[in-house]
């Protein structure tokens, strides 16, 4: 999922194709994955408790985020190809509503 992320704010678009290999590499290696699972749990964990004392506006940008991982769920263990720039972001178009709704409930905050 973290390199569909990737691909919502373009950051490999550019990049030659041997870091984008490393970087997919890198993402797939367990320990990377289960410091990502134990980030989310702890971000999930933090909002449970503290949900009664959190602003608004950052309960719609964590429902958004959640929703937009929810979304790319059925589509996380694809692997991606990154030949050209645009060929994978059709996994992302529905999700990509609710993180763009959550990316524009985040810059409310400024």
């Amino acid at each position: 999922m973290f390199e569909i992320f990737c691909q919502k704010f373009d950051l490999l678009a550019g990049m030659e194709h041997e870091i984008k290999q490393s970087f997919i590499s890198f993402c797939d290696n367990p320990i990377t994955a289960y410091l990502f699972i134990i980030l989310g749990i702890t971000i999930l964990s933090a909002g449970i408790i503290f949900y009664k004392r959190i602003n608004q506006k950052i309960k719609t940008t964590g429902l958004h985020g959640c929703y937009f991982l929810w979304q790319l769920a059925p589509v996380a263990n694809l692997y991606l190809v990154w030949l050209l720039h645009g060929e994978n972001d059709r996994y992302g178009y529905f999700a990509s509503l609710f993180f763009y709704m959550g990316l524009v409930a985040f810059f409310q905050f400024f």
